[in-house]
């Protein structure tokens, strides 16, 4: 009796791992069901007129909705993903493309509606502007799907990640200047434009995450605390090395080939 079951305990366990899709009470649904209810606010916020208040009508709003949908119908996009074939770091470079399309094309069509003659964007006319966000959103991929390759990430530390390195990228750093300038006279509304600048950038990013996130397999999936600490910093110095290597490189290409025409005026050529 006794050698039988030294024998079973010796026996190695070969039942597969479980599925996460597969838990029949997933933890995230609460906080899923609850960032589908926030996407009100931007649907709102959207709909009203400027005439109400200056930052309505704003189509980068509705960049928190498709995230909010998304990341609700997560279960559902993993396994759509699975099906899909190649490695789970190519897919997330593939989605991320397109995600980075969504966010340009609201960009462009709030500048476009504001007739800003100086839009920060990649190029005030929209087909180039897609053109080079290939490359820009392609680049951030790159270094993403390293830091993600690497060690375990949440939702919310994409978001304050990547958010903060919207602060510095954006309009070289104007907003976060220009926080810190009028902290003492307009805290709210410089905090405001901040969180933005994080919504914006980290619901980008996260439309190229989410249906890959639960896959994703890090080489080094529990590391000492201090770790932690150096996520932020490492991740922004391999994001702004994949933006300059493939986004200067697609430029290059663009060039030889003449296809980005000169910068002009938004609402006289708005698509070339």
């Amino acid at each position: 009796m006794t050698e039988n079951a030294n024998t079973a305990s010796s026996t190695p366990d070969l039942t597969p791992p479980k599925d996460p899709l597969d838990a029949p009470e997933n933890r995230k649904t609460r906080a899923r069901t609850v960032v589908l209810i926030s996407t009100l606010v931007p649907v709102t916020m959207v709909i009203l007129p400027k005439s109400l208040f200056p930052l309505f009508r704003d189509p980068l709003l509705l960049l928190w909705v498709v995230f909010g949908i998304m990341y609700y119908f997560q279960p559902q996009l993993t396994r759509a993903t699975r099906k899909v074939p190649g490695p789970i770091w190519l897919k997330f470079i593939l989605f991320s493309v397109p995600a980075g399309w969504i966010g340009e094309l609201c960009a462009w069509t709030g500048n476009f509606l504001d007739k800003n003659p100086e839009p920060p964007l990649l190029h005030p006319q929209l087909i180039p502007d897609l053109i080079l966000a290939i490359g820009y959103y392609g680049g951030w991929a790159c270094g993403w799907a390293i830091a993600f390759s690497l060690v375990r990430w949440s939702i919310p530390l994409v978001i304050l990640t990547v958010g903060t390195f919207g602060w510095v990228v954006e309009q070289k750093a104007a907003l976060l200047i220009s926080f810190f300038q009028n902290i003492a006279t307009q805290p709210l509304g410089g905090a405001y434009w901040l969180l933005y600048i994080m919504m914006v950038y980290g619901c980008i990013l996260c439309l190229g995450y989410i249906p890959v996130q639960i896959d994703f397999r890090p080489r080094f999936p529990k590391v000492p605390p201090w770790v932690h600490f150096l996520k932020i910093p490492v991740t922004w110095g391999l994001t702004w090395v994949g933006i300059m290597i493939i986004l200067r490189a697609l430029m290059f290409l663009t060039g030889l080939l003449h296809i980005i025409p000169e910068k002009r005026n938004i609402v006289e050529y708005p698509f070339f």
